[in-house]
């Protein structure tokens, strides 16, 4: 064997289970033994595009209400500054790592898989990352419709926005001009925002203002008790933000329409 076969041929087995996993997380099932475990929880989903602020109003929700507990995260992309690590727990993405994920997504035995579209790292959870009846976790638009299949007693997805300036603001900080990753928030960006706007009249919109997590959270806890609220305004804030996202995405790729 040529020095360097045997990483290559690593590499190219890396790449097929990725490739195995993305054709097969839209129609994963979690076992009737695992879906059991969590027929009496309800999860809030939080959903909005990156820098919304989704994070910090879900541990305000849960400092505000001791019954609500945030979902904890696996996933095989490296540790950020800003991550809890009560939340997320950390496996490499190398081939012995992915194999073992394979290997627990082949016996369902995990809740749910996503591999990120971009950068193709894997998000997953398993039941104890469920600690309460009441559960919180913030999400991709995509995943909410297969959420609703995989025992939940109750599921409720809210989309979480901020007015557009503070959004850009927040943008431009964590992924300023020139950031290689920009481009791919963007377009998830106006992917999550269509999704909101595509729903029915009666789905939960949150403004989470600067400097007003605590409002947008209270807001949250108030969806979560059936609470009734207007949300004509805020739906207005989110197509905002979809028009600037657009605008911001073409400005890097001005050939594609999204």
């Amino acid at each position: 064997m040529q020095p360097g076969t045997r990483y290559t041929i690593r590499m190219k087995d890396e790449q097929v289970i990725i490739q195995e996993l993305l054709a097969g997380q839209d129609t994963y099932q979690p076992s009737a033994q695992t879906k059991r475990l969590l027929a009496e929880k309800t999860l809030i989903m939080l959903v909005g595009a990156t820098c919304m602020g989704k994070s910090t109003v879900m541990y305000e929700v849960m400092h505000q209400d001791k019954q609500i507990q945030v979902v904890g995260t696996r996933t095989t992309r490296s540790p950020r500054r800003d991550d809890d690590p009560n939340r997320y727990t950390y496996r490499p993405q190398t081939f012995e790592g992915l194999t073992a994920i394979s290997g627990d997504i082949q016996r369902r035995a995990i809740v749910q898989y996503v591999v990120n579209p971009h950068s193709k790292t894997i998000y997953w959870s398993e039941s104890a990352d469920y600690p309460g009846r009441y559960c919180i976790g913030d999400y991709f638009s995509g995943v909410v419709a297969l959420f609703k299949a995989y025992g939940f007693e109750n599921i409720i997805p809210i989309t979480i926005v901020t007015n557009p300036a503070s959004w850009q603001q927040r943008l431009d900080q964590r992924f300023p001009v020139g950031d290689p990753r920009r481009r791919e928030r963007l377009a998830e960006a106006v992917v999550s925002l269509k999704w909101s706007l595509s729903q029915p009249s009666n789905h939960p919109f949150i403004v989470n203002l600067d400097a007003e997590s605590q409002m947008a959270a209270a807001s949250v806890v108030s969806v979560i008790r059936s609470k009734n609220a207007d949300y004509s305004l805020a739906r207005k804030t989110t197509q905002q933000c979809l028009d600037q996202a657009k605008a911001l995405y073409r400005q890097l790729t001005p050939t594609d329409v999204l």
